[in-house]
């Protein structure tokens, strides 16, 4: 990516969470609690990205409102970077925003009219100026999160291809990963072009 490439602006606007952590000495088989995914904001290209919004429509407004001031009407597009339902939480409540979703994703995708997906469209050439495509299968097969150049430093949105720091650091998947070694390998691949990464289910972390 080059040096001079656009900037892109982003913010977590929540910090999402397991159901089971096995690092934390959790059993894998037994939901401790409900899950949600981290959701975030990017600003690129004139237009505000939300990217796997996790809540229902009235707290997601709150959430909106309270970390920047927004509504859902000011959001441009809705990326999801996969399927699960943890990441399609009341899409259609962006009535005035574009929703896509990775070809790579509706390639594989079990139920191709799944309702919860109404609506959604492949993903196009380019999302905004300075965010790039980059498809980490493992956790699902079409997972597909974004790679951007920010102020801090180069970033990738690995979604659930990295659950959080723990598991990237072990280098392992989370319970429902369909490809244990496309994780691995999709774990590879960020720790040879991040400096930042924004984890599916905690806050990020400097590689």
């Amino acid at each position: 990516m080059a040096d001079d490439m656009e900037l892109v602006k982003w913010k977590l606007l929540t910090m999402g969470c397991l159901s089971r952590n096995k690092f934390w000495g959790e059993d894998e088989g037994k939901a401790y609690r409900r899950a949600y995914c981290t959701t975030v904001l990017l600003v690129a290209g004139g237009k505000r990205i939300l990217v796997d919004p996790s809540f229902p429509a009235r707290e997601m407004a709150g959430i909106l409102d309270a970390r920047c001031g927004l509504t859902h009407t000011d959001i441009d597009v809705v990326y999801l970077t996969h399927s699960h339902g943890d990441h399609v939480v009341d899409i259609h409540a962006f009535e005035k925003a574009a929703v896509f979703m990775a070809k790579e994703e509706f390639r594989h995708l079990r139920d191709p009219n799944d309702p919860k997906l109404s609506g959604v469209k492949p993903a196009e050439e380019e999302l905004a100026p300075g965010i790039k495509y980059i498809h980490l299968p493992g956790h699902t097969l079409g997972l597909t999160g974004l790679l951007f150049q920010s102020a801090q430093g180069r970033v990738v949105l690995a979604s659930d291809a990295v659950m959080t720091e723990d598991f990237y650091r072990a280098k392992q998947g989370y319970f429902n990963n369909v490809d244990p070694v496309a994780t691995v390998e999709s774990i590879n691949h960020i720790d040879q072009i991040a400096d930042i990464v924004i984890p599916g289910h905690d806050n990020f972390f400097i590689v």
